[in-house]
């Protein structure tokens, strides 16, 4: 891919700061992370949390896992919208051999990386920043041999004002990003050159980053976590106070040894049982835990719901099953496919049909989808109930339903169930199969026993 030449001035406008701010963007690695000021986020916060806080937090990464996870098992394949000979319209998936795209969707994107790999990193940067990018490294023809990843903190967008033209900086550093994207130099792709994967475009131009819209939430968990670590670092040491009897004082060596020797008595008392021996009458009483410590796992509970919810993760998907019912789980399931995992496959979906395909061939009917069927599958038991009541009442041939149940097809598979005491009717209302299975108006078939037999006529009856 031959690189686009750099405008002469540095864009006096860009989304996300100013022109003076890119200069120092390269070096400190920030990024995205700017966009808070872009939004007017600034202010009171808890604290301020960074990418790697957010990493250490346990539901942060299970959220981001699970996603990308659910995510990367499902194929994604070139697909062809057909019409049938009554005018409804589906579609098939396109082999191989049928066009390059197809080729490149069931072989793997890169030298570097399979598909399940290159799906999952994706989904890790739109969970976390909303925001995800793919060069495509495109032959002389034109068509697209290669689809190259790269790190959204390595990626800037900015407004060349001169030519009413959104470019993007990529700032190539490291071995990684020279052997990945094939140079040393910095490149500037113009929007044909890229593929910008992006949710939440509060702006619509970049992605509004999770991990700066939830700063206050994730404050919150990252001091509950320093607290929860104080708290047990501490284990079973007791904790307490020394009384004096009224009246009475501890001279100052009494003060100086009781300091001294304090921390070191509590160790024995906690690890060989040890009695403590106070001096100058005093007295030891041990302090109960608060009632805010007693109550730590309801509000890690809260915690965990709450990161959940952010990220749109049931909680039984983050092994917390806290008031989660077994026979909820196959609704919640459907429910988080529909909410979560196919807005953002629709988002890829769209950006690379229009980055691999022509408008012409799009026109045509083809486009890049993720199997849904695959989005959809929970356990065993749900998929074989499901592939075996569409079966049943003829919605899918007996072929689809071993495919939805990971089984090979069989040799006289490609046909249909018709309930034996349902009724066959065209759009004009005319009956073309009944129950009996005979074509017509659905009257009972005359019985052929019924009828005089071929031969002599029947002999008519005497007049009287």
């Amino acid at each position: 891919m031959a690189e686009s030449p750099a405008p002469a001035t540095s864009p006096a406008s860009n989304v996300v700061g100013s022109s003076e701010e890119y200069r120092g963007w390269r070096g400190n690695g920030r990024g995205w992370f700017s966009l808070t000021d872009f939004l007017g986020m600034g202010g009171s916060l808890l604290r301020e949390v960074s990418a790697g806080d957010a990493l250490q937090q346990a539901a942060v990464f299970c959220c981001l896992d699970v996603l990308a996870q659910d995510t990367g098992k499902a194929p994604i394949r070139l697909r062809k919208r057909t019409r049938s000979a009554g005018g409804h319209i589906g579609s098939a998936v396109m082999l191989p051999e049928e066009h390059p795209v197809a080729a490149m969707l069931w072989l793997r994107p890169n030298r570097h990386m399979t598909w399940p790999e290159l799906i999952e990193m994706t989904v890790w940067h739109l969970g976390f920043v909303n925001n995800a990018y793919w060069m495509p490294a495109r032959t002389v023809g034109g068509s697209t041999r290669e689809l190259l990843p790269i790190l959204p903190a390595r990626v800037r967008k900015d407004a060349w004002m001169k030519e009413r033209e959104f470019v993007y900086r990529v700032s190539v550093s490291g071995a990684v990003d020279r052997i990945m994207l094939g140079t040393d130099a910095d490149l500037l792709l113009f929007e044909d050159e890229i593929v910008h994967f992006a949710t939440r475009r509060l702006n619509g131009v970049v992605g509004a980053s999770t991990l700066a819209l939830a700063q206050r939430t994730l404050g919150i968990v990252e001091a509950l976590q320093e607290f929860q670590a104080r708290l047990f670092k501490r284990g079973d040491m007791p904790r307490g106070v020394f009384e004096l009897p009224a009246g009475q004082e501890l001279s100052q060596p009494q003060y100086d040894r009781m300091v001294a020797s304090f921390r070191e008595a509590l160790r024995g008392a906690r690890d060989d049982d040890d009695p403590l021996v106070t001096e100058g009458g005093a007295k030891w009483t041990r302090i109960a835990m608060t009632a805010v410590e007693a109550g730590m796992n309801e509000t890690w509970d809260r915690a965990v719901t709450e990161t959940g919810r952010i990220f749109r993760i049931p909680p039984y998907k983050l092994q917390h099953y806290a008031n989660v019912k077994y026979e909820n789980m196959s609704s919640m399931a459907e429910l988080y496919a529909d909410e979560s995992l196919i807005p953002r496959c629709r988002i890829m979906e769209e950006r690379l049909t229009f980055a691999l395909l022509t408008e012409r061939e799009i026109m045509q009917g083809l486009y890049v989808e993720f199997d849904r069927e695959s989005l959809y599958r929970t356990d065993i038991k749900s998929r074989t109930e499901r592939a075996e009541k569409l079966y049943k009442i003829g919605v899918i041939t007996r072929n689809r339903a071993l495919e939805m149940i990971g089984e090979n097809p069989a040799e006289s598979g490609d046909v249909y169930m018709m309930p034996a005491n349902t009724f066959l009717i065209d759009t004009n209302n005319q009956v073309i199969v009944t129950n009996q299975g005979q074509a017509g108006d659905g009257g009972k078939p005359k019985d052929e026993t019924d009828q005089e037999p071929a031969g002599e006529p029947a002999e008519e009856p005497a007049e009287t």
